[in-house]
């Protein structure tokens, strides 16, 4: 790292994280965003990556709840004190990532408020220890497009997901295309990427992170949109199965962690089965 902190606080656990990814996108990340972090994070924390990212709302704590679905070791670097906790409402969030072998790291010390120009600072370090960094979603001006710059200054990939032409929160991710970063269209983008520098790993996120479908847990996997929940109606619409059919399948889907049922009787697709 060019400018490395003098100190970094820790709570939680340190390892050697070779193979590890920052995720960063926008706090108004759209569904698309927030589903597409949380897939690739899950995806690769299954395959052994340790998922690093901000700990901010929107693509930040998507990217780590992702990698706590698939099993995996995930990085909070923050901008603040460890006695402080920004956003309030990822306090369990943090928790979690550290009873599951992760940490929330920091250079500021006690008493250090979340101030606007800490941010920048931090990203230095997101960028710094990730081999790669994954920009989900970004607007033109934003603290992501901040820490791919960072990341191409290490001489580390910068990988980019594009988005569509009508987002705000896309235009950056495509201008970062057009500059030469890595399209990210699926996990195994960033897999060929580390295979061809010699990284060792399973061979297909199949295999790693999901169990088995039937042709008929499938077909109703088929039938989720990738980027929004949908209500069972829908689904005995787009699938053709009465009610007693449908609803036996939802439930294995979801014993076996591929489906989600949210409040309103709405289903989506857990991160680890989602497609981008």
């Amino acid at each position: 790292m060019a400018r490395p902190p003098i100190v970094l606080f820790c709570q939680g656990t340190m390892g050697k994280d070779s193979s590890s990814i920052a995720i960063v996108g926008s706090r108004r990340a759209s569904p698309y965003g927030l589903n597409a972090a949380e897939t690739v994070a899950a995806e690769l924390a299954a395959q052994g990556f340790t998922i690093i990212s901000g700990g901010a709302r929107g693509i930040d704590t998507r990217a780590h709840r992702g990698a706590l679905k698939g099993k995996g070791r995930t990085i909070v670097v923050v901008a603040n004190g460890l006695d402080r906790t920004y956003p309030r409402e990822n306090k369990a969030l943090f928790r979690q990532v550290v009873d599951n072998g992760g940490a929330v790291l920091s250079e500021y010390t006690f008493g250090v408020e979340p101030l606007s120009q800490n941010f920048p600072a931090r990203n230095r370090i997101i960028a710094g220890m990730a081999a790669a960094t994954i920009v989900v979603e970004a607007a033109m001006r934003s603290g992501s497009l901040i820490t791919a710059d960072l990341a191409l200054d290490e001489g580390r990939d910068v990988f980019a997901m594009p988005g569509s032409v009508f987002s705000e929160t896309s235009r950056g991710t495509n201008h970062l295309l057009q500059l030469g970063a890595i399209p990210l269209t699926c996990t195994d983008d960033v897999v060929r990427e580390f295979r061809r520098r010699g990284w060792q790993g399973p061979e297909t996120v199949s295999e790693a992170a999901a169990p088995s479908l039937s042709p008929a847990e499938q077909a109703v996997i088929d039938a989720i949109p990738f980027d929004r929940a949908v209500p069972v109606s829908e689904l005995l619409e787009k699938t053709g199965l009465s009610v007693s059919e449908l609803l036996p399948l939802l439930l294995t889907l979801q014993m076996k962690k591929a489906a989600e049922e949210l409040p309103g009787g709405y289903i989506r697709c857990a991160a680890a089965f989602s497609v981008l």
